[in-house]
Parts: C-alpha cells; sequence; structure tokens
C-alpha cells in the first residue's frame, strides 16, 4: 500500500493536485480510498480510487475519474472496451458508431445519441492520443450520476441516458431537475485500482484533452458557476 500511496502522491506534486487517503476499518471489512482533485483550466477532475476487502479477501477495487459540468447535456456518448459479452449485446442491436480509426474500432464499442457531435470530437488527435493508452477502459460524457451510484463499463444501451430502454435529453433534464441544479458529467471508470504514475497521468491526459477538445467545439461550457455544485 505504501508503494501505491507513494505513486499518488508523486502524481500530485506533479500535477498540483490536491490528495486525501482514508482507511476505514473494523474486524471484518476494511475500505481504502485515495481522492485526487486536480484542475484543468476552469475544470476540476476528480479521481477516486476504491478497495473494499472482507478479511484477507478483496471484494472489489475500482477507479473512477470524474469532472462535472454545469447544464443540461448537448449530447451524450459513451466509449468502452468491448469485453465479449458487450461484443454478444453488439449482434443483439447494440449501437456501436464505426469512426474509421481501426484500432479504436476494434477496441471500443462507441455510442452516441448526436453522432456527428461525437465524430467531429474524436477527430481531435490528442483525443485519439488519450484513448489510445492501454490503461483507458471508458470515457462518457452524459448525466451526472446521483451521489451513491456507480456505472459499470457499458452498463446502459443509451449512454448516460439512464436506462436500458435509453431517454431524451428532455427526460434526463427532468429527472436531474428533481434531485438538485442540473449538471452533466464526463466520467471514465477502472475495474482496478490505478498503481503506475503512467496509468494515473494517461487518465489525466485524456480527461484534458477531452475536456479542451469539448470546450473547442462549444459543446459544455466552460466551467461551473459560482454558486454550482462542486466536483
Amino acid at each position: 500500500m505504501a508503494e501505491l500511496l507513494r505513486s499518488w502522491q508523486d502524481v500530485a506534486h506533479i500535477l498540483g493536485a490536491e490528495l486525501d487517503y482514508a482507511d476505514n476499518r473494523d474486524h471484518q471489512t476494511r475500505e481504502e480510498a485515495i481522492t485526487m482533485r486536480v484542475r484543468h483550466r476552469h475544470w476540476t477532475i476528480e479521481f477516486e480510487s476504491r478497495t473494499n476487502s472482507k478479511g484477507k479477501e478483496q471484494t472489489d477495487a475500482y477507479t473512477r475519474i470524474s469532472c462535472s459540468l454545469p447544464g443540461a447535456n448537448v449530447f451524450s456518448f459513451n466509449i468502452f472496451e468491448g469485453r465479449l459479452k458487450h461484443r454478444l449485446f453488439k449482434i443483439m442491436g447494440l449501437q456501436d458508431i464505426i469512426i474509421g480509426d481501426a484500432a479504436l474500432d476494434r477496441r471500443f464499442i462507441i455510442q452516441a445519441d448526436e453522432e456527428a457531435h461525437l465524430k467531429r470530437f474524436l477527430l481531435n488527435p490528442m483525443v485519439r492520443a488519450g484513448l489510445a493508452s492501454p490503461y483507458v477502459q471508458q470515457l462518457r460524457l452524459g448525466q451526472n450520476q446521483h451521489p451513491g451510484h456507480s456505472q459499470n463499463l457499458g452498463q446502459s444501451q443509451s449512454p448516460g441516458l439512464g436506462s436500458e430502454q435509453g431517454q431524451g435529453p428532455g427526460q434526463n433534464q427532468e429527472s436531474s431537475a428533481q434531485h438538485g441544479p442540473l449538471t452533466h458529467q464526463l466520467y471514465g471508470r477502472t475495474e482496478r485500482r490505478m498503481h503506475a504514475k503512467a496509468e494515473i497521468l494517461a487518465h489525466f491526459q485524456l480527461f484534458a484533452a477531452a475536456l479542451d477538445g469539448l470546450y473547442g467545439l462549444e459543446l459544455i461550457p466552460e466551467a461551473l458557476p459560482a454558486n454550482g455544485p462542486k466536483t
């Protein structure tokens, strides 16, 4: 654990980020969490890496990366590694957009509710370079997850739209309004804890490139309003 924490501390120093570590345990269970918040231009990117264990057995491990954005979605997308079950889902009708990059098309299932916006976004060479990292498993733009809710890779058929059947953007907005200020979120997840400095930095570079690219195309606003929710 000491080596893992040192990796995060080194990255936090490089990026000028805030880092927190928590180790909660009782006589049966243990939960370890590393949280890092780093500013990129006007946005805050948050990393949360957790391990849950019972006795000597690890029961769950994952890392989430997120950046909350104000206002309603202009569009939603989900790019995630095409594991075997998702390839089978595709045969059954799961959307998979072909973008013309053989390596990315082979590795990822790509979904969006506005295909033209997505293809413009993925023309960005920095975004493509970020997605090409072997560490990356998911990049998603969609409705902000409510606290305590976690979405696994490729969980919904319509990216970020909140159900397996999918919803239109208007339904997303109505749902979010019932739970407070309307926000959406750039989100990623790996089904493991991040250990290597290169892995953590690769995800930061992807998120930084994605935020810059989306903002440059006027698909996301610059930053949260002063009285808006914090990441």
